[in-house]
């Protein structure tokens, strides 16, 4: 039988349980159980072998301040995919994910392997060898168009995804070496113009180019766009000029000047030190893997920084979903082949990541 009362005091108990849910905080994401969080790491071999591993938080150690945890080889080369004999064949630089694909940088073959992500199977292969020019980096502007850098060329491929064709090139400057982007504007990195072009999109033009110290390598956007922050590896690494320290400085977008700029390293001997990799967290801390130390720097303040860790690193990638940042080569804990994972939240807080089995030293390593 129909009743108004309880119709009514239906609807306001509904109406209670939505509010109550509209007021519920969201759960952070929980860590994630043994066994099912993996690392990928790539080879720096001849023939670079891609091999996943799961990691187990179980019976994890504590050595020299850092966590220790155990993994087992789950695939021995997922490069396997493409070539079952010979896999990648040849030395893996960077890897970049586009859409459902794999963007596999081999420089010493000059060429580009795109393979499926799914299964790592061969989709296209951009092979400069004839033009003997060297990818060092790509970036994408839409789903249809990617841009190409080579650091022996003055120019940038522009790529036609669909067809994995390049069917325009884009005179920029000498050695463009690192590319980041940010709406329809490109920005490339010229090592040997110590400049930084703007490229727009729309229209495959430069429009504007901003001086930033010696040898520009690295570029990335700091959280909110309104800067890059760029990494110079500085004098006589490149040249015969007297060699310079390594810099790390803040270009801002709109006047296009350089607005702060420090040493990376402020110590006697900074002249030798050389930098191989950067990334910007969201937490606006800027991490470069150097040949002494992995320095942490505060992206809003350039002169503050401290060295997270001693030894010597390489690569190294940012994992926002996780908030991990991650390098290979690891000498300063005494092991061979390692992950190390370090934490921007918590600063100093560090994983240790033997890679077992890994026969050779990591050249890239990644999370997921």
């Amino acid at each position: 039988m129909f009743s108004p009362t309880r119709t009514v005091s239906a609807m306001a108990c509904i109406a209670l349980i939505i509010l109550l849910s509209a007021c519920t905080l969201d759960e952070p994401t929980p860590i994630k159980p043994a066994g099912d969080w993996q690392v990928l790491a790539i080879t720096d071999e001849a023939n670079s072998r891609y091999v996943e591993y799961a990691v187990s938080q179980e019976n994890s150690t504590v050595r020299n301040n850092l966590r220790i945890m155990q993994a087992r080889v789950i695939n021995e080369n997922l490069f396997r995919g493409k070539d079952a004999a010979r896999g990648i064949g040849g030395r893996v630089s960077k890897v970049y994910t586009f859409r459902e694909n794999l963007y596999v940088f081999l420089p010493e073959q000059r060429r580009i392997e795109v393979l499926s992500a799914a299964n790592y199977r061969s989709v296209a292969t951009l092979d400069f060898a004839a033009q003997n020019r060297t990818p060092v980096d790509i970036i994408f502007a839409n789903a249809t168009t990617g841009y190409i850098a080579f650091s022996d060329a003055s120019v940038l491929g522009v790529l036609d995804v669909t067809n994995f064709t390049l069917p325009l090139e884009i005179n920029v400057g000498r050695n463009p070496v690192a590319l980041e982007i940010q709406g329809n504007q490109i920005y490339c990195a010229l090592r040997g113009d110590n400049q930084v072009a703007v490229i727009d999109s729309r229209t495959n033009t430069v429009t504007n180019r901003a001086s930033v110290p010696t040898a520009p390598q690295f570029i990335r956007l700091a959280p909110g766009g309104t800067d890059l922050i760029v990494v110079s590896a500085g004098g006589g690494r490149f040249d015969n000029a007297p060699r310079t320290a390594p810099r790390v400085s803040r270009l801002n977008l709109s006047s296009l000047r350089v607005t702060q700029q420090a040493p990376i390293v402020n110590t006697s001997d900074s002249t030798n030190e050389a930098v191989y990799g950067l990334v910007v967290t969201e937490q606006l801390f800027i991490y470069i893997p150097a040949n002494r130390a992995i320095y942490q720097i505060d992206a809003q303040n350039l002169f503050r920084s401290q060295t997270t860790l001693d030894g010597a690193f390489r690569s190294i990638a940012y994992n926002s979903v996780r908030d991990e940042v991650l390098v290979a080569d690891i000498d300063s804990v005494g092991m061979s082949s390692s992950c190390l994972i370090l934490h921007p939240t918590t600063g100093l807080d560090s994983i240790a990541v033997p890679l077992t089995d890994l026969r050779a030293r990591p050249r890239l390593v990644f999370t997921r």
